[in-house]
C-alpha cells in the first residue's frame, strides 16, 4: 500500500514538474495545444447544432450552442496568451544572453587590467 503510494505520488509530482517547465519554456507551444483542445471540443459540440440549423432553420439546443460558443472565445484567449507569454520568455532569454555577455566582458577586462575596474563603476558581486 505504502510503496504503491508512493510510486502513484512520484508519477504526479513528475508529471506536474514536467508540465511546469514545458509551459514555462514554450508558453506558445504549452497554451498552444490547449487552445486547440479546446477549440476541437467545441467543434465537435457544435456540429450536431449546426447540422439541426441547416436542415430546420432553428436551434433547439441554446446551451450546447452558447458553451460551444465560450470555448471558442477560451480556445483564441489560450493562443493569444501563448503568442504573448512566448514573444516575453524570448525577450527574457535575449536579455539574460546579454547581461551574461557584458558581465563576462567586465570580468575579463578586470582581469586583464587592474584599472579597468575604476573606469567600468561599481560591479555587484
Amino acid at each position: 500500500e505504502l510503496a504503491r503510494f508512493t510510486i502513484t505520488l512520484g508519477v504526479r509530482e513528475t508529471g506536474l514538474v514536467m508540465a511546469r517547465l514545458f509551459r514555462d519554456y514554450r508558453p506558445f507551444s504549452f497554451f498552444g495545444w490547449l487552445g486547440f483542445f479546446c477549440f476541437l471540443i467545441a467543434s465537435a459540440f457544435f456540429g450536431p447544432v449546426l447540422a439541426d440549423y441547416l436542415a430546420t432553420g432553428l436551434v433547439p439546443k441554446f446551451p450546447t450552442l452558447i458553451v460551444c460558443s465560450g470555448l471558442y472565445v477560451v480556445a483564441i484567449l489560450l493562443w493569444i496568451s501563448g503568442l504573448i507569454l512566448d514573444v516575453i520568455t524570448k525577450k527574457h532569454r535575449q536579455l539574460f544572453e546579454l547581461m551574461l555577455t557584458l558581465f563576462e566582458e567586465g570580468t575579463r577586462r578586470e582581469e586583464t587590467d587592474p584599472s579597468a575596474r575604476d573606469e567600468a563603476g561599481p560591479v555587484d558581486r
